[in-house]
């Protein structure tokens, strides 16, 4: 069973990638970032797979935002 949702324009850069379940880490900074938050959904999201054993997948397209596939093993 796999789970597949686009969140638009969530992340703009490659390099962020990598640092994206990083617990509070977001890829602004500052007081005059575009989006709220404390950085904690992603990393609750890649724990929760990992104790799960699902895998996930994030593919970012520039102007179209970012797909996240989540696939769950069979038990």
């Amino acid at each position: 069973m796999s789970f597949q949702f686009l969140i638009p324009v969530l992340v703009s850069l490659k390099e962020f990638l990598p640092k994206l379940f990083h617990p509070f880490t977001q890829e602004e900074q500052g007081y005059s970032r575009s989006f709220e938050g404390n950085g904690l959904g992603l990393a609750f999201v890649k724990g929760f797979c990992e104790i799960s054993k699902a895998e996930i997948e994030v593919v970012s397209t520039k102007g179209r935002g970012t797909t996240f596939t989540i696939k769950f093993n069979q038990v």
